[in-house]
């Protein structure tokens, strides 16, 4: 059996795709038309590339309204909808605390609940300065759906996606008949959970490690919103979803939830498979259904 395998850099990390059944000659188109959506999907959402969108906006709706194009209104629309349904734990409007730890704490005036966003007029404002869009939790999941749209489109069947190995779909069966399996792992004590899938997707969430000269060092990159903190318990989560938007965005949310948000979440989003393990934890605990 042929198997095709596309790799490119998309969104600051690693993208692989792997299409069982596929030609090469197939495959080459498909990877140059993936490649396309990746890329116009991070131009149109990296707050880190000064003329994308998200930039366009933080840079001037502090001072007056601005109107966004079609498919930024429907990302904008997500964004409003998630961080009502998880009651402020997925807070898109963090991006300054971000890029200045030094402003985290009570005086810190950004965030989702100062941004004001029309949908109907496509017209969106923020109150203050300190309040711009970060979609780093959410920027793999929407490109991820892109993709798998295409491939439902193009009449491909099976395909198993990795996107920095902390997004992964597998559409469709295997093609042996069953489902994909992977391993995820607690990157500090080795604990580890197999999950099946078809034509599903897991998001992973937990400290991220950067190799240095001499050793591993954990980064903080998830903000509390909150405490406006970031979140520094070494757990990992995951979230098991027919929609890879939905398992990203909840995998962010979850792990900088408090307790009454997580209630919040496993009420409003119950036929989602949500798993968290601990670093003194000896299994990954499903915590939803």
């Amino acid at each position: 059996m042929d198997v095709f395998h596309h790799s490119c850099m998309a969104m600051g990390t690693r993208f692989n795709m792997v299409v069982p059944g596929l030609s090469h000659s197939d495959g080459e188109h498909l990877s140059r038309v993936v490649t396309g959506i990746l890329c116009s999907e991070e131009s149109r959402l990296s707050a880190y590339m000064a003329n994308s969108e998200v930039s366009c906006i933080n840079r001037l709706a502090p001072a007056m309204q601005q109107k966004v194009s079609d498919e930024m209104a429907a990302v904008l629309d997500f964004c409003q909808l998630t961080w009502e349904q998880t009651g402020g734990a997925f807070d898109a409007g963090m991006f300054r605390l971000k890029q200045d730890a030094g402003l985290a704490g009570d005086d810190f005036t950004g965030g989702w609940e100062y941004v004001r966003w029309n949908s109907f007029e496509r017209m969106i404002y923020f109150e203050n300065s300190q309040t711009a869009i970060d979609l780093g939790g959410f920027g793999k999941g929407w490109a991820l759906s892109k993709v798998i749209d295409y491939l439902k489109s193009e009449k491909i069947d099976s395909a198993f996606i990795s996107f920095g190995e902390s997004s992964i779909t597998a559409h469709g069966a295997h093609p042996l008949g069953s489902n994909w399996q992977i391993t995820i792992s607690h990157p500090s004590t080795g604990v580890a959970a197999l999950f099946e899938l078809n034509n599903q997707s897991v998001s992973v969430s937990g400290l991220k490690t950067h190799s240095g000269d001499l050793s591993e060092k954990e980064q903080f990159h998830i903000i509390r919103p909150q405490q406006h903190a970031m979140v520094e318990e070494n757990r990992v989560v995951v979230v098991k979803s027919e929609s890879p938007l939905v398992a990203e965005v909840l995998s962010t949310a979850v792990m900088a939830a408090s307790d009454s948000q997580i209630k919040k979440i496993l009420k409003n989003y119950e036929n989602h498979k949500i798993y968290v393990c601990e670093s003194d934890s000896p299994v990954f605990k499903c915590i939803s259904g």
